[in-house]
């Protein structure tokens, strides 16, 4: 079995090409997936727990930090950010992303 690390995740998103969801007229929305290094050189994934709202179809699951794209951002590597900075604090830079998803 191969080691999952940062350097292998990169290599492999790096060797795909993402396939983009949606059609005309739908939301669009990104998440961010964040990785942290665990113990025994294991990868750590962040979740965050969606406040309980009636109202909210999603309340209370657990789920990557991200959502729906706002108008003034400009793609949706920009709203992973933003979406990611709101809800967690953390923000994103360029230099430590390892590449994209479906």
């Amino acid at each position: 079995m191969t080691q999952l690390t940062f350097d292998a995740v990169r290599r492999r998103l790096m060797a795909r090409t993402p396939r983009r969801a949606g059609a005309p007229g739908l939301a669009e929305a990104a998440v961010a997936v964040i990785l942290a290094p665990g113990p025994a050189s294991e990868l750590g994934v962040l979740f965050i727990h969606r406040a309980e709202r009636r109202d909210d179809p999603w309340s209370g699951h657990m789920a990557f930090p991200g959502g729906r794209r706002d108008p003034s951002d400009p793609d949706l590597l920009r709203t992973a950010v933003r979406e990611t900075a709101e809800e967690t604090g953390i923000v994103l830079v360029a230099d430590a992303l390892l590449g994209e998803v479906d």
